[in-house]
């Protein structure tokens, strides 16, 4: 038979207080890995050496899972007719920073024939 529900109550509040350790603990953590998966790693196990890393998920990286990978996809579909065969393309790829410094961080040509 079930206690009565005044009875539960008092079990519940018992069974965790905010004055608890584990509970201050567990307040104060804070992430270290930004969106990544926070891992300790046994160095060890005698001298109880440990040290954390991040496992990042592909869209970020960095010791932290600080930076955001940004990834660009482009399609380009000529049509060229069928006496220029020999119509060179060269296409230029530049990432440019968005400041009025205007800096080319990398850039990439490909050139088909």
């Amino acid at each position: 038979m079930n206690p009565p529900i005044d009875d539960r109550k008092e079990y519940s509040n018992n069974f965790l207080s905010t004055n608890s350790p584990i509970y201050e603990r567990f307040s104060q953590h804070t992430p270290r890995c930004h969106r990544g998966f926070d891992l300790r790693v046994w160095l060890n196990n005698e001298k109880n050496l440990t040290r954390t890393t991040c496992f990042c998920p592909p869209s970020f990286y960095g010791d932290m899972c600080q930076y955001q990978n940004q990834r660009i996809s482009l399609t380009i579909q000529f049509r060229v007719l069928s006496d220029s065969w020999s119509t060179l393309f060269a296409i230029i790829v530049s990432l440019i920073d968005h400041s009025k410094q205007r800096i080319i961080h990398s850039y990439e040509q490909f050139t088909y024939l």
